[in-house]
């Protein structure tokens, strides 16, 4: 069976849709199994696209159809591993006719089971980036809101979709503001879904912290939109600010900008939160070695711009 999916994708992706169950959902494993292997599940998307995808199509189409839980998860989770392994599958799968509102409307489902979410969450994290219809996306910005205010006891899940929305802000924003920030801040449950966005950004050893960090921008990008944010949420952002700052090789410029942000836009001098490491972190950074010169510019407008601030406030924190 595995040398099949291998030598002929396309015709074995037909077959599925002429099995029984018992047969379908064994061959379905069989599927999984081979794509998780590396040196094959690489021979059989190469096959694929040698085939330009066609054997793409009844597979995605069996998993719009399918009504088994157990099968549809193993469908998705099969579709997902072929996205990310190959850029081009994921395009195809965008380009699919009704496949993006498919997994959309499964999110939005208050009754679906969350082995069919999980992977459909998955494989939105690799659309959202391709598929640039907003309207599509504006529509899932609601679905995606109340999952992530529903699943806060469940970690993996959660976050899984809180990432959706955080790389959809990242590519759907634009001059005239983002309409997941304009959502979010006006959800029935906005502050608790600032405490899941801090829960995943304050995670240092994630590989998601720059899209994150365009996120917590935009949030804080004016004063009527910081009472998102709880007073100990801005202490929280600040703490990741003097960490990065100092950590990230790259990073550095946006992290100082976000500090900006929190000084400028937020109810800072009531809570003077560590108000000498600040001043202090500040001026270590114009000594780093390897500092940008967008950083250094950073720096140096902050502690011009809030100079008199911080000064009063080192001062009375003393």
């Amino acid at each position: 069976l595995i040398l099949l999916f291998m030598a002929t994708p396309q015709r074995t992706l037909t077959s599925l849709n002429l099995m029984d169950r018992d047969g379908l959902d064994e061959s379905l494993q069989e599927l999984l199994t081979l794509l998780q292997g590396a040196r094959a599940g690489d021979h059989f998307c190469q096959s694929m696209a040698r085939d330009g995808f066609c054997a793409m199509h009844p597979l995605i189409t069996h998993a719009q159809q399918e009504t088994d839980p157990p099968t549809l998860a193993t469908l998705l989770q099969a579709l997902y591993v072929i996205g990310n392994l190959i850029p081009e599958a994921s395009q195809h799968m965008a380009s699919e006719s009704g496949f993006p509102e498919f997994l959309v409307n499964l999110v939005g489902r208050k009754d679906e089971s969350e082995d069919v979410v999980f992977p459909a969450l998955l494989l939105l994290q690799l659309l959202v980036h391709i598929h640039m219809d907003c309207r599509i996306w504006e529509s899932a910005v609601d679905h995606l809101l109340d999952f992530v205010d529903g699943t806060r006891e469940n970690q993996a899940i959660n976050h899984a979709a809180i990432v959706v929305l955080i790389e959809l802000n990242a590519s759907h924003n634009c001059s005239e503001g983002s309409f997941v920030i304009e959502r979010m801040v006006s959800h029935k449950n906005a502050q608790a879904l600032s405490e899941v966005f801090l829960s995943y950004f304050n995670r240092p050893d994630d590989g998601g912290l720059d899209v994150c960090l365009i996120m917590a921008l935009d949030l804080l990008a004016r004063p009527s939109l910081s009472s998102f944010f709880y007073t100990n949420d801005t202490k929280v952002i600040i703490d990741i600010c003097l960490r990065e700052m100092v950590n990230s090789p790259e990073g550095k410029a946006n992290y100082i900008r976000l500090l900006d942000r929190v000084l400028t836009n937020t109810n800072y001098a009531t809570h003077k939160h560590k108000a000498s490491q600040i001043k202090e972190t500040l001026a270590e950074l114009k000594s780093f070695d390897g500092m940008s010169e967008e950083a250094l510019r950073c720096v140096d407008d902050l502690m011009q711009r809030h100079a008199p601030v911080l000064v009063q406030l080192v001062t009375v924190n003393s």
